[in-house]
């Protein structure tokens, strides 16, 4: 039944997008549209229809920021790993000793 319905629906928003080319018939058929859009059933099932995209986009929108925070959350450590990255800071008397140097070279962190 939904998939008659739209595809009624679908047909009627393709016929008249494309009596556009005849212009009378467009004519026509936006007269009747637009006596359609005058009516109050028109205008109270438009609003309802529109509050609900809306509600349903919101809440669509909260549960995508939720997941997207779980998701980098459990990804991504909270705090920070501790890092040793030698030549960050410039030292002009600093001359490491053969075996900070093998430290570094092995990834170790240096020893205070």
């Amino acid at each position: 039944m939904k998939f008659r319905t739209g595809l009624i629906i679908g047909g009627a928003i393709g016929y008249y997008y494309g009596a556009k080319a005849g212009r009378e018939r467009y004519e026509q058929i936006d007269a009747v549209l637009e006596r359609v859009r005058a009516r109050p059933q028109y205008q109270r099932a438009r609003s309802q229809l529109v509050g609900a995209l809306g509600g349903a986009a919101d809440t669509a929108k909260q549960k995508a920021s939720r997941a997207v925070d779980t998701a980098v959350s459990s990804v991504l450590p909270s705090e920070p790993e501790p890092t040793y990255e030698p030549g960050l800071e410039f030292n002009p008397d600093f001359s490491p000793t053969p075996e900070e140097i093998m430290a570094d070279m092995r990834g170790e962190a240096p020893s205070a």
